[in-house]
């Protein structure tokens, strides 16, 4: 959930590059940094390669992060695959009978709807997005 301390791990900064963990993920999923599932999945992914370069392969960590993994990627292939099962055409057409009832109200509020999250914020900073001040 959490990145370990540099007090309590120092050397797991000096071989993970690229620290990532749930809470900065979440955090990003509430402020709608994340532009599209890709980024969400990269995300993922490296806090699940961070877990098994840094433990040893028999170790509970290690395993869970390949299980967490794989939970990601069959979640995803199964929303993906509930996507394409939704015509398009009828999603268009509920849309815009929505729109005609709610008027020029609807129209400007369909944008909004039609992507389906928040608007990406840029930080000045939004580099590498470690954090320096995990040293609790």
């Amino acid at each position: 959930m959490k990145l370990p301390s540099r007090r309590e791990l120092p050397d797991y900064y000096g071989i993970i590059k690229r620290p990532m963990d749930i809470c900065k993920i979440l955090s990003k999923i509430e402020e709608g940094r994340y532009e599209d599932a890709n980024d969400l999945q990269s995300d993922f992914v490296l806090l699940c390669r961070n877990a098994q370069e840094y433990n040893e392969e028999a170790s509970v960590i290690f395993e869970d992060s390949i299980i967490m993994q794989s939970v990601f990627f069959n979640a995803r292939e199964r929303m993906e695959a509930e996507v394409d099962t939704f015509p398009e055409e009828e999603e268009e057409d509920d849309e815009e009978e929505e729109e005609d009832s709610r008027g020029k109200e609807g129209k400007k509020n369909k944008k909004d709807k039609s992507r389906g999250r928040r608007k990406r914020v840029k930080y000045a900073d939004d580099s590498e997005d470690v954090d320096d001040d995990d040293d609790d």
